[in-house]
């Protein structure tokens, strides 16, 4: 087995064996496999006037203009500077002309104020930050930053705790358009512990002193933020001749792969359109699809072999659907959670798919403001 297969094994393992702590012990005997990755939706309902807020979750295209749909004409987004320490430059959207930064990203744990001239309701769809590889620990400075989350604790210390006296953390109330203010002090919170940030939250944090507390992340794996777990590829120096795409990847074994090809990011549309073995040249390994859309885009698995991968992504009004890739020929269990923190695996679904397929789902019972996808066979 490849070095990569290795790890994805070990990923896998690891993921499953996370996953099998909370189950019975009869589901346990049952030996059940996950898929490696999850997705999910948020419903984020924002006020008239201000809103403290993060990007709950990691989606395909995190730009501005992709995370902030059907927002109304004269909105404003101001994201925190972490290098000037202030927020801004504002971002303006126009329903004539879209927004003045339209390829400004939000990612954890970053936040911004976005003033709307009225109530407005957005859904974020993409993968839980917990999968996503990132700094195990964040460093918070002197003064003022924003942060989409509260610290707890150490870096590498379980329970252990790293907050400095004095911390102060300003909680924005939208409703009221104040901030509630909570200090740390030996140990515990001044007046009461600051209420959790909620998914599409940050908050602004004072400090006397330089400190680092655990990040939300998976921890990091290569370069590219990827899903936990999830092969990948960092895919290089696409070229276009007549209908060929050709593209690599570093690579210094054969390895499997398989294209997936979507002409729409919006929807949920991904196609397998090429699988096989190939032989790296130079360090590379070189793919060559053939293609007549004019408008596509590529995402390659490699050493995919029996992985189960959740991909797209898209929210109705009370329904959410999304593909999984099904390797093998078995039945497949869909199940839903209405959090990831200690939350309950229901199943939604049953459905059989043969090797190689992509399967569609879509869950016509998704009422809950949040929810999480994750596939069992």
């Amino acid at each position: 087995m490849t070095t990569r297969g290795l790890f994805l094994a070990a990923c896998i393992h690891n993921l499953a064996m996370a996953i099998a702590v909370s189950l019975p012990l009869a589901g346990l005997h049952a030996q059940s496999v996950f898929s490696v990755n999850a997705l999910g939706y948020v419903d984020a309902s924002f006020v008239a006037g201000s809103n403290l807020i993060a990007n709950p979750l990691f989606a395909g295209d995190n730009t501005v203009s992709n995370l902030f749909r059907g927002v109304p004409d004269g909105t404003r987004f101001l994201p925190w500077d972490r290098g000037a320490a202030t927020f801004g430059p504002t971002n303006r959207y126009s329903g004539a002309s879209g927004w003045t930064e339209p390829g400004a990203t939000l990612v954890a744990p970053d936040g911004g104020f976005l003033v709307l001239p009225s109530a407005t309701k957005i859904s974020f769809v993409g993968q839980p930050w917990a999968f996503i590889p990132g700094p195990n620990c964040l460093s918070f400075p002197v003064g003022d930053s924003v942060w989409s989350f509260i610290p707890v604790g150490a870096c590498g210390i379980i329970g252990g705790g790293s907050i400095p006296n004095g911390l102060n953390l300003f909680k924005w109330i939208p409703q009221s358009q104040h901030y509630d203010v909570y200090t740390y002090l030996f140990g515990t919170w001044d007046p009461s512990e600051p209420p959790p940030l909620a998914d599409f939250e940050s908050a602004l944090f004072t400090s006397p002193e330089p400190f680092s507390s655990r990040g939300p992340f998976a921890g990091s794996i290569g370069q590219s933020p990827v899903p936990k777990g999830l092969p990948w590829v960092n895919l290089q120096n696409p070229q276009r001749t007549g209908n060929d795409l050709t593209f690599r990847w570093p690579s210094t074994s054969n390895v499997n792969y398989a294209v997936f090809c979507s002409t729409n990011l919006n929807t949920v549309s991904w196609q397998l359109v090429q699988q096989g073995t190939v032989t790296p040249v130079g360090g590379n390994a070189t793919v060559t699809v053939s293609s007549t859309n004019s408008r596509a885009f590529y995402r390659v698995l490699p050493d995919f072999g029996a992985t189960t991968v959740l991909l797209g992504g898209h929210r109705g009004t009370t329904t959410f659907g999304f593909q999984f890739y099904a390797p093998v020929a078995t039945n497949y269990t869909v199940e839903r959670a209405t959090t990831l923190s200690g939350g309950l695996w229901q199943a939604v679904a049953t459905v059989t798919a043969g090797p190689s397929n992509i399967v569609s789902v879509v869950d016509t019972g998704a009422t809950a403001a949040s929810s999480y996808y994750r596939i069992q066979y």
